[in-house]
């Protein structure tokens, strides 16, 4: 059932409009380098060596540590290290807004709004 408010009530407690995007991506993979040029060729930015049988990744994710670096040792010739072997993390927001129509008593065709937007309401931190 509607609930047609009426006078100053309807003024302040009707019209009002709610809407929400929330935004769940996840991670995207990256490419892990070394920095230095270990194998004196002047080749920029090579691939470490991925060490056997130790996984990049961890059960928990944190800013200081997103992977495993104890997966892969510095290489002095052509790296063994998979393409793209670690995904990034995700990002979880939801952005909110609230908006309220006053309508001009002079003209019905115009109106007065109000809007509020919220972004990141949850105030999850993005690392």
């Amino acid at each position: 059932m509607f609930l047609a408010w009426k006078g100053a009530s309807g003024f302040i407690l009707g019209g009002w409009s709610v809407g929400g995007i929330p935004t769940m991506a996840s991670g995207r993979p990256f490419k892990l380098t070394q920095s230095g040029d270990t194998w004196n060729n002047d080749a920029l930015w090579p691939r470490p060596n991925a060490v056997q049988g130790v996984s990049p990744h961890l059960e928990e994710r944190t800013a200081d540590a997103r992977f495993n670096t104890s997966a892969f040792i510095r290489s002095t010739t052509y790296g063994t290290a998979p393409r793209n072997p670690v995904v990034g993390l995700g990002l979880h927001t939801l952005d909110l807004s609230f908006s309220k129509a006053f309508r001009m008593p002079f003209k019905e065709e115009h109106a007065l709004l109000f809007r509020a937007e919220m972004f990141n309401i949850s105030n999850t931190p993005q690392q």
